[in-house]
């Protein structure tokens, strides 16, 4: 029984492969209790949300610039 009561444990995590590339991953954590309440576990997931990552990046990168050839106020 997934407790849906508890919000999971949202992070991101920036790693480096062995060939030096960045591997960016969420992990989301979640505690199974059983029906009494009691924790019996738990479980994870991790994602590979580099393509996104790389493409929010860009997209402030380029907003930044933007920004700086607008006139002063």
């Amino acid at each position: 029984m997934l407790d849906r009561a508890s919000p999971s444990a949202l992070r991101h995590s920036n790693d480096h492969l062995r060939d030096s590339q960045r591997l960016s991953l969420e992990f989301t954590i979640v505690l199974l209790k059983d029906s009494g309440g009691r924790v019996t576990g738990m479980a994870s997931v991790l994602r590979d949300v580099t393509k996104r990552f790389e493409e929010m990046r860009a997209l402030k990168k380029e907003l930044a610039r933007l920004e700086e050839r607008l006139p002063g106020p």
